[in-house]
């Protein structure tokens, strides 16, 4: 049986949370806990989970706010971006 496109979502999101060693409820909530040099590891999990929603379902960006905590849709589009630009700059270190 194929899976709602919502329990895709939390099947994706969750896989991401848990390696990132946060929880889905502080991703969507915004919750942070801080991880080495201040960086928010809650902020970047979502991030990653924002691209991954976009790139492997076919949900738009307002969906994909909507999802992550009632969000702007601008913010899904910010995060997809942001995900290239690391993406990119981890690339290029190599």
């Amino acid at each position: 049986m194929k899976p709602t496109p919502s329990e895709l979502a939390d099947t994706i999101c969750q896989a991401i949370a848990d390696q990132n060693e946060v929880t889905l409820e502080d991703m969507k909530a915004g919750r942070g806990k801080t991880g080495p040099r201040g960086i928010t590891r809650v902020s970047d999990a979502r991030v990653i989970a924002m691209d991954a929603l976009r790139s492997c379902t076919n949900m738009t960006f307002q969906h994909i706010g909507e999802y992550m905590g009632g969000r702007h849709h601008s913010s899904a589009i910010w995060a997809v971006r942001k995900a290239k630009e690391i993406r990119e700059r981890s690339l290029s270190i190599k």
